[in-house]
């Protein structure tokens, strides 16, 4: 089986047909753990892994190479950037509860246990200086954003905040 040199405890299971990894994982049975679509180095296709419910964001930014599918955009930086990735993340988490659904070299889903408020919008906009806004992760707000109102505006609508790089 592909996935090899994964964290302790982290297991991957079968892949999963591609139109599925655009909707949210199923919970998991045991509530030690949850369960995610990634993409791991050797994998060929995605699947759905299951990691303890305590593994930090930023260990999953960092153990599924976010970023790494722009990297050679980067060049020496793309340490940098994933430590940056992981540190905004992170700091989502402490904004507003949520868990990882989707992980892989080019994006990262973070899905909010509530809605998230105009407020807390307002926070992790703060998260993302404007000349940091495409390594950062938000190539696919920007390309979807009419100029008018907030960037970010469509974290609101579909209380999910997605990391992209393309």
């Amino acid at each position: 089986m592909s996935s090899n040199n994964l964290p302790e405890g982290w297991t991957a299971g079968l892949p999963v047909p591609h139109d599925q990894i655009y909707s949210d994982p199923p919970d998991s049975a045991d509530n030690t753990r949850i369960q995610l679509y990634g993409l791991w180095e050797d994998d060929l296709e995605h699947r759905l892994y299951s990691i303890p419910a305590d593994a930090s964001i930023a260990a999953v930014v960092k153990a599924f190479r976010l970023v790494s599918h722009g990297s050679m955009s980067y060049g020496d930086e793309s340490n940098a950037i994933v430590d940056l990735v992981a540190d905004n993340a992170t700091k989502i988490a402490e904004i507003i509860p949520c868990r990882i659904t989707f992980a892989d070299a080019a994006g990262l889903k973070l899905r909010f246990f509530r809605q998230v408020t105009v407020g807390e919008l307002k926070q992790i906009e703060a998260l993302f200086p404007e000349g940091e806004v495409i390594q950062a992760g938000l190539e696919r707000y920007l390309s979807e954003w009419d100029g008018k109102g907030s960037v970010l505006a469509p974290v609101l609508k579909e209380n999910l905040f997605h990391f992209w790089w393309d």
